[in-house]
């Protein structure tokens, strides 16, 4: 029996995002369903099985929310797919819509979104929380039409406790991206901190480069940072830090460099701020550090500290505090032996536990129990609409 024609839908992600396309998109296509990525990108094209429906990039984030629910309509119904999965809360209406129409639809919540509005900087402190709230009732009222509701953390899937149909798929890294275990450098050699991912003023950018500063002289030291800053005016305030000259800035790299570049390094660095959205977030850049044998410095959050100090594979600090974050460094640059072990440590914990192959095994299971009606085949050509 045909298995239903897949639609991932995602108006504020990147075509080659690690959780929509790497691992949930590759893994329902080669799982025999398929599989669509709506998004915002500069051509149609065929990439592991998947195919990208490119929509327009959009001039600003305005632009993106106002043109979102025609385009992203127009586009989901001209694919023909059955079922139809979204990432992003400000498609909530085109789900609705979708499902309205007659498809199987997926939400994907990638955070807690009432708790992202309660660090949103840029709000008055005064409607954070009526805001989020808000928030809250919408995305709860809403998902009640949904057919299941895909969440990436233990603390999102508390929000959705209302849900017959709520999964948590963990975003885990994936065992072929780091199928082989790098040599590290000697003793006495340069030590290469890593941090890979976005960065802002909640992800500590400001104290990871303020932290490398206070190492002394003696640490043979090097961040290497591979990532996109934002704002744009953020770069522009940590290159002036005296920090920035032991800082090798990369800038944005594939997935597949950014394994590369990990097993070159000797220490990760994830030391997130403690803003809500946060404290219960599972960051694929911890457990990536981790599969690449790579000892942590992490965020000291209860929920971090289970898996950093539960496996033995790194030290948590007070991540508002660029000195703590330089003494945990220092710690690790000057103990090699005791990084190796950290680093062996987190990498077995992936192995046995923290992988994609066995959440991608529970995305497959879901998909298996919806049961969609079937849609119609797109009419005048791969893209239009029915």
């Amino acid at each position: 029996m045909r298995l239903p024609r897949v639609a991932m839908l995602s108006s504020a992600h990147e075509a080659s995002d690690i959780r929509i396309f790497q691992k949930e998109a590759r893994t329902l296509a080669r799982a025999g369903y398929d599989v669509t990525f709506v998004v915002p990108h500069d051509r149609d094209e065929v990439v592991d099985g998947v195919r990208v429906r490119a929509l327009a990039i959009p001039r600003s984030r305005l632009w993106r929310m106002l043109a979102s629910f025609p385009l992203m309509l127009r586009a989901a119904l001209g694919t023909g797919a059955e079922v139809c999965h979204f990432h992003d809360p400000e498609l909530i209406p085109v789900g609705l819509a979708l499902k309205a129409l007659g498809r199987s639809v997926v939400y994907d919540a990638h955070e807690d979104l009432p708790k992202s509005i309660l660090g949103k900087t840029y709000l008055p402190s005064w409607l954070r929380r009526p805001a989020a709230w808000a928030v809250h009732q919408v995305e709860k009222a809403a998902s009640g039409a949904f057919d299941l509701v895909v969440v990436a953390t233990e603390g999102i899937l508390r929000s959705f406790h209302h849900h017959p149909r709520a999964v948590l798929i963990r975003n885990y890294p994936m065992l072929s991206q780091f199928e082989s275990t790098p040599r590290r450098a000697g003793e006495g050699s340069e030590v290469v901190v890593a941090y890979s991912g976005g960065l802002t003023a909640a992800r500590g950018a400001r104290e990871m480069v303020a932290a490398v500063e206070r190492l002394p002289g003696r640490v043979q030291i090097r961040l290497v940072i591979l990532g996109r800053f934002w704002p744009e005016a953020l770069e522009q305030e940590v290159r002036v830090m005296p920090g920035f000259a032991r800082v090798d800035f990369r800038g944005w790299v594939s997935h597949a460099e950014v394994a590369e570049q990990l097993g070159r390094a000797e220490i990760g660095l994830v030391c997130f701020l403690p803003e809500p959205n946060h404290l219960e977030a599972g960051p694929n850049k911890l457990f990536e550090y981790m599969a690449a044998e790579l000892p942590v410095v992490a965020s000291d959050f209860p929920a971090w500290r289970e898996i950093v100090e539960g496996n033995h594979c790194g030290i948590c600090v007070d991540p508002t505090n660029p000195d703590a974050i330089a003494t945990a460094i220092e710690y690790l640059a000057d103990h090699p032996a005791r990084r190796a072990e950290m680093g062996a440590n987190g990498r077995r914990a992936v192995l046995e536990w923290y992988n994609w192959e066995a959440e991608g095994r529970r995305l497959v299971a879901a998909y298996a129990g919806l049961r969609p009606r079937k849609a119609a085949s797109p009419a005048g050509g791969r893209f239009a609409t029915p």
